[in-house]
């Protein structure tokens, strides 16, 4: 057996008998990453709960417990408008939405029996440029917003590009070693991808880009796709 070693690793492996053929062979790996183009965000934006912000204004301001009558009208009048400011602010600027649900709000804190609809509408917006437009329009509202989901291209396409690459990687670097050895590079005989624990590196580092994603702190133009694979190519000696 005849081991070389250059940015891969080329095996031969010699016939049992000398008169049986030699079968020679070259297995290279190959890593790479695609990029899946982001194709919008849903922004889920909750309107302001009248209860909440009664029984908040009790506590800031040290209210009577009789005064929470008179602070949940201002708060339910505060919610009304609130939340026509957000609709007229959807409508001026363009931005696609709908009603997403409703909660039956109740009075837990006083124990009032008063009930109240809190809405929570879906925002459409496009990119991570209009989302930065939407947060700039909204900053300092009473209502509060958070990224619902985010939606990617088609992985089908992108697992095709990734293995066309793979492919034309692993040829290279198996080519280079063909030629070193006096040799020349035949068909490919295997390509297997690597289990996960052996692409670690790749795992760990999408995890972390997805743990920051579900943060809302470091929202990026696309994800990531990344894969290695085993290649083996039949080695023609000349």
């Amino acid at each position: 057996m005849r081991n070389m070693l250059l940015s891969g690793t080329l095996v031969l492996l010699g016939a049992q008998a000398a008169a049986q053929a030699i079968d020679r062979y070259i297995e290279v790996v190959a890593s790479d990453t695609v990029r899946l183009a982001l194709q919008g965000i849903d922004y889920e934006v909750a309107m302001l709960n009248p209860f909440d912000a009664a029984t908040i204004a009790m506590s800031a301001g040290a209210q009577e417990e009789s005064d929470f009558d008179r602070l949940l009208r201002d708060a339910e009048r505060k919610a009304r408008e609130s939340e026509r400011q957000f609709l007229d602010l959807m409508k001026a600027n363009g931005f696609v939405h709908r009603l997403s649900s409703t909660q039956h709000a109740e009075d837990y804190a006083f124990d009032s029996g008063k009930e109240a609809e809190v809405n929570t509408y879906l925002v459409e917006l496009k990119d991570t440029t209009m989302m930065a437009r939407f947060q700039k329009l909204t900053k300092g509202t009473d209502y509060q917003g958070t990224v619902k989901n985010m939606r990617f291209s088609d992985t089908g396409a992108a697992n095709a590009r990734l293995m066309a690459k793979l492919h034309e990687q692993a040829k290279n670097k198996a080519g280079a070693l063909a030629a070193a050895s006096g040799g020349q590079l035949g068909k490919l005989i295997s390509a297997t991808e690597m289990r996960e624990s052996e692409g670690s590196i790749f795992e760990q580092l999408m995890k972390m880009e997805r743990g920051r994603r579900s943060e809302g702190t470091d929202l990026e133009e696309g994800s990531s796709h990344s894969s290695s694979m085993v290649f083996r190519f039949a080695l023609l000696m000349n």
